[in-house]
């Protein structure tokens, strides 16, 4: 390949955890793993521990309660094509 090709690669691997040990065991074991993460000792200058899709979690929550944030000269833009086509905002 030439230098200037960029490759990217992905690889999903797929367990359907129900035909390895049951979906109950399982959804345990997390529970516990995710006790344990978060059991840990807290690294200076932090308050918590979050595992994966927590900080998402708390933005969709915010988010759908104060609505989603949109920069000034966005909303100007948006503002300015509907007034174009007719669109009441």
């Amino acid at each position: 390949p030439g230098a200037d090709r960029v490759g990217n690669t992905f690889l999903a691997t797929i367990i359907d955890v129900e035909r390895v040990r049951g979906r109950e065991e399982f959804d345990d074991d997390v529970r516990n793993l995710v006790g344990f993460v978060k059991s840990s000792k807290l690294a200076d200058g932090f308050d918590e521990i979050l595992v994966a899709g927590e900080p998402e979690l708390r933005t969709k929550a915010k988010r759908e309660k104060e609505g989603i944030p949109v920069h000034p000269d966005t909303w100007q833009k948006i503002v300015d094509v509907a007034e174009k086509y007719g669109v009441a905002l």
